[in-house]
C-alpha cells in the first residue's frame, strides 16, 4: 500500500538526503543546507543563500540535530 503524501509535506528521509547533498559547499559559498538558528532555537534550511523554511527538529535523530547544533550554529 503506497504511503499518502501531501504535495508540500516534507519527510525525515528528505531532509537527511538534503543534508548529505548541502555537505558540499557551492563555489559561489552561498548557504545550503541546515544550520541551526541560536535566536529562534530552530533548524534552518538554506537554499542557495536564501532561508527556505524553518523546523523544530521533531523527528530527527538525535545526534543529527546535536551535529548540526556544533557545527552549524549562528545567531
Amino acid at each position: 500500500m503506497e504511503e499518502y503524501r501531501e504535495e508540500n509535506q516534507v519527510t525525515i528521509d528528505d531532509l537527511l538526503n538534503e543534508l548529505e547533498a548541502s555537505e558540499v559547499r557551492q563555489a559561489d559559498d552561498s548557504l545550503n543546507g541546515f544550520y541551526f538558528d541560536g535566536a529562534k532555537r530552530v533548524f534552518v534550511s538554506f537554499v542557495k543563500g536564501q532561508r527556505h523554511y524553518e523546523t523544530n527538529g521533531q523527528g530527527m535523530p538525535a545526534e543529527w540535530k546535536e551535529r548540526i547544533r556544533r557545527e552549524r550554529y549562528f545567531v
